[in-house]
């Protein structure tokens, strides 16, 4: 595919766009369907990144659990048992979309969420592996991830596209200007107020009995405009249109004129 990646223009909506015109005329390893031994399938994929001029990776949350961020489980027990106590819930993406009476209630929850998902690292070594793969190469990566797994195991930024934002980052809810928060700070004083400690390494221990709300004075408010904010992540499209269902994915480069929107269906 030409021009290399690194030869792109850098705005979201130029890469998603030549992405989507060039993934036609990509050399595949295997013609229709790939070999069903697994031995082979390694092979062919394995030649074929050696042969390859540029190479797109593309990655989900699969990537992720198979690195351990399990959203269920013992896992989310181990951080989440007095919200399944209080709400019936048994995963944190479930529990992500419950409407929480206070603003220190959801934060209490989404402050632990973000730690785990974002400033802890997994605990296996897959991105690591996969970033000894492509380093070196003429690479770029396409993600719904929003866990920060790629640039925490060494991958260049600016090979990144992460559709659905970053849990690192707050965004004002309305929001009144185009501007990002960086959140580790703000975020370590919520889950340390309802009495977790943290590790050097970032790992998060839980007290027995944790507080499952956060003090007012840690609520996250816009700077500009004083409204609550949000972490950077996906815009649900049911909040936008009364009939639509999924997932709406817009980009913006206001300096080109140049609107990028996708939708992902359930």
């Amino acid at each position: 595919m030409k021009p290399a990646w690194n030869q792109l223009a850098g705005h979201p909506a130029y890469k998603i766009t030549h992405f989507y015109k060039g993934i036609t005329h990509m050399k595949l390893p295997f013609k229709i369907h790939p070999p069903e031994d697994l031995s082979t399938q390694i092979k062919l994929l394995s030649a074929a990144l050696d042969e390859a001029d540029c190479i797109i990776a593309g990655a989900g949350a699969g990537l992720s659990t198979s690195a351990g961020f399990l959203y269920s489980g013992e896992r989310f027990r181990k951080y989440f048992s007095d919200f399944e106590e209080k709400y019936n819930f048994h995963d944190m993406y479930s529990s992500g979309f419950y409407p929480y009476d206070t603003l220190e209630e959801y934060w209490a929850f989404w402050s632990r969420y973000i730690w785990i998902n974002r400033y802890m690292n997994p605990p296996k070594p897959v991105y690591e592996k996969l970033h000894t793969i492509l380093k070196g190469k003429d690479y770029f990566v396409l993600t719904t991830n929003v866990d920060h797994c790629f640039q925490k195991a060494g991958f260049d930024k600016h090979r990144l596209f992460y559709t659905q934002g970053d849990y690192g980052l707050f965004q004002c809810s309305r929001p009144c200007q185009p501007v990002t928060y960086d959140n580790e700070k703000i975020i370590r004083q919520m889950v340390l107020s309802q009495g977790f400690k943290i590790l050097e390494d970032n790992t998060l221990l839980p007290p027995a009995s944790p507080k499952m709300t956060i003090p007012s004075n840690l609520v996250p408010r816009c700077p500009h405009c004083g409204k609550p904010m949000k972490y950077l992540a996906q815009i649900q499209w049911d909040t936008v249109f009364d009939c639509a269902e999924g997932t709406l994915y817009v980009e913006f480069c206001p300096d080109c004129h140049i609107v990028s929107m996708q939708h992902q269906q359930t």
